[in-house]
């Protein structure tokens, strides 16, 4: 919601998401799911609630060549991707981190 209305054109949009599926709550640690914030947490049934209202406001508020970079949760990857190519998005990659899970950047 924070790119909503805004008019002036960015170069850098980058953000941590919540995106753990709502099946995965019991498999949580304790001290996750007793301190975090649901809001904070949980993306819907599959995880990727947010993803497609935070690629459509990106691809309006980016400016020509700017990047948008987030992170996503285990086995969201496939589903990213679609994400990404139906919105038409160019020079999209994904960079794997220490751990192996994958990081995108549009």
């Amino acid at each position: 919601d924070g790119m909503r209305g805004r008019s002036s054109l960015w170069y850098r949009v980058r953000v941590n998401l919540t995106h753990v599926p709502e099946a995965d709550r019991p498999t949580l640690a304790r001290e996750v799911r007793e301190w975090e914030p649901e809001s904070a947490l949980f993306a819907g049934e599959d995880g990727l609630a947010i993803y497609p209202p935070l690629i459509a406001d990106a691809a309006r508020v980016l400016a020509p060549g700017g990047l948008l970079a987030f992170e996503f949760g285990f086995g969201q990857a496939a589903a990213i991707r679609a994400r990404i190519a139906s919105a038409r998005w160019r020079n999209s990659s994904e960079v794997g981190v220490v751990t192996g899970t994958g990081r995108q950047s549009s």
